[in-house]
């Protein structure tokens, strides 16, 4: 042991099962637990009131972890590279951190790791929040790439067997305390942050208001994550017998049908190993040795799918574009409304108080002749058209998109689930296939990397690589996982029994008449005047609930007639897109 460590906690917020904190613990005498809140992390361009308010939540729960232990957790506002790569200088000290597979994330670290390396430093990977160490994986591979199905990534891991056993929580016994020399200049740096909420962040009022409401169900940390855990699988019937393709949201009681354990998985209040190790042990003991690598809907077949989903995104495949190419996985040249690729995508978030956060630029440690160029989760490139330059799509100019996101379109079900979404960070997986339909192939007929923006921004549970997988399988261009079929969401919404739901989250329809609850721009005068509703054009009056702002068969049948004119749509997919 000797010297110093950084251990830069982001996505692992959580004391068990941390391999890069049990390394600095091994490796040196000092170690300095330290959380850089980064534009990604907490800009209002980024991340939403609800998704902020989890992760410091999740952050102050660490916090507290350790000071019980003797340590801290130091906070600090910026550009994680230029931050890490000063203080690494500075204090002489290696950085120990997750591996992340989503591209902005290993591109800080190449940078990084190539900003410390001058003065002897290094920058140390260590698995994070998957089951298997990604890269050694891959290199297993000629290519070095993931397979492109989940049959063929299935096969490969089932001569891995199940993952290592999660390492040892650390305690005061494995953590140095805090040096307290080292913390007080820290705490004097301009980018330090006192205290991990909106306030000190100055963020818009809207966050704090979200910080300080009570959450019936999703409140952050890794006491509550590892909690919800035990009583997930303490009912081992209910374990043994876990379906989540027969889980359903139409009741919603306040909590979630599935196992509710995403959010802390997403930002590594929960190892995915942990979950692991203590399902197969129930599993093993109810129903014999259980090896687990099963693709489906038990609880272990969705692990495996999220590792496959990771697995995509750690290697050269592209998980970020709607245009065949090399390393892309879209198979089907689909012509969509909006940009193909993220870096010509940009959203606006307005306050209550009228103020503009536009994508903010983030500056990052360059060597002479690194021609990088900012990323567009950080910066604001402009696109090339045409020999000249174009200002990024933004999302917040496009009405149709904002409506869709604000929850009224018109359409009750699709209005009721996005409304959770915004409310709650959080909405049940089957719904959030409907509205990913509704905004791409089935419905507005958007780019999928539009919708895929708009849910990272907003899903307390978003990893970047489970959720662009999601909305490229939903786009049906590629067969990675097979094609998620389009619904009609007044049948679905009918067929499925959602009024209890939609009176929930449509509160201006709450008295309306079940025969008109579906499709509320069919009710007669009386009806909504009884009801203490009108139905009628889109606008600010709150009062109004907007009829439906498309034609959605005239819009099925034009994305139908999309897909038919794309090459090979009946070799990939075998079916026709419904048109209701």
């Amino acid at each position: 042991m000797g010297g110093t460590g950084i251990v830069w906690l982001r996505k692992n917020l959580r004391l068990h099962d941390n391999p890069s904190f049990k390394l600095a613990c091994e490796k040196c005498d000092v170690v300095i637990p330290l959380c850089v809140l980064d534009d990604l992390l907490v800009h209002p361009s980024f991340s939403s009131p609800v998704k902020t308010a989890f992760y410091l939540e999740s952050v102050v729960c660490l916090q507290e972890e350790l000071r019980a232990i003797h340590s801290d957790l130091l906070l600090l506002r910026g550009s994680p590279v230029d931050l890490l790569a000063s203080l690494s200088k500075q204090l002489q000290a290696s950085v120990y951190t997750e591996f992340d597979a989503e591209p902005e994330l290993r591109r800080w670290h190449k940078l990084l790791a190539r900003a410390i390396q001058p003065s002897g430093e290094q920058l140390h990977l260590c698995i994070g929040n998957s089951m298997y160490d990604l890269e050694r994986l891959l290199s297993r591979l000629p290519s070095g790439r993931a397979p492109a199905r989940q049959s063929e990534f299935m096969k490969l891991v089932s001569t891995l067997g199940l993952p290592e056993k999660p390492v040892d929580t650390l305690t005061s016994k494995d953590l140095p305390s805090l040096d307290k020399d080292i913390a007080k200049d820290i705490m004097q740096m301009r980018e330090f942050v006192p205290e991990a909420c909106p306030a000190a962040l100055d963020l818009p009022d809207e966050y704090t208001e979200a910080w300080e409401m009570p959450r019936r169900h999703w409140q952050g940390g890794e006491v509550v994550g590892l909690a919800k855990l035990a009583s997930f699988v303490g009912d081992t019937d209910a374990l043994a017998r876990f379906n989540k393709a027969a889980s359903s949201p139409a009741t919603d009681d306040g909590r979630p049908s599935t196992s509710g354990l995403s959010p802390y998985l997403a930002i590594g209040c929960l190892s995915v190993r942990t979950i692991v190790a203590e399902v197969t042990g129930i599993l093993s003991s109810l129903v014999g040795p259980h090896h687990g690598l099963h693709c489906g809907n038990s609880v272990l077949g969705q692990l495996f799918l999220r590792e496959f989903f990771l697995c995509l995104g750690a290697s050269e495949r592209k998980l970020d574009t709607c245009v065949k190419g090399t390393n892309s996985l879209i198979e089907l040249d689909v012509t969509w409304d909006g940009p193909a690729d993220p870096k010509d995508l940009t959203y606006t978030w307005v306050s209550q108080r009228g103020c503009a956060y536009k994508c903010p630029e983030q500056s990052n440690v360059r060597e002479e002749g690194d021609s990088l160029e900012a990323s567009p989760a950080s910066g604001t490139a402009i696109m090339d058209v045409e020999g000249g330059k174009q200002e990024q799509y933004d999302m917040s100019e496009d009405q149709l998109v904002m409506r869709w996101m604000e929850g009224k379109t018109g359409f009750p079900l699709i209005d009721a689930a996005m409304r959770q979404l915004n409310k709650e960070g959080w909405v049940h997986h089957s719904l959030r296939f409907l509205c990913a339909a509704f905004l791409n192939r089935g419905g507005l007929f958007k780019s999928w990397v539009i919708g895929a923006r708009a849910f990272a921004r907003m899903l307390t549970d978003c990893d970047w690589a489970l959720n662009n997988s999601n909305w490229m399988c939903v786009s049906g261009t590629s067969s990675i996982v097979g094609a998620v079929p389009t619904r009609d969401p007044t049948e679905f919404a009918r067929s499925g029994g959602y009024a209890a739901y939609i009176r929930k989250h449509v509160p201006e329809l709450r008295n309306l008449d079940e025969a008109y609850i579906y499709s509320p721009w069919l009710a007669p005068d009386h009806v909504q005047e009884a009801a203490a509703v009108r139905i009628g054009e889109y606008g600010h009056d709150q009062t109004v609930y907007p009829t439906p702002m498309v034609d959605i068969n005239e819009r099925a049948a034009n994305a139908l007639k999309q897909f038919q004119n794309a090459s090979r749509f009946g070799e990939l997919h075998g079916v026709s897109i419904k048109v209701s």
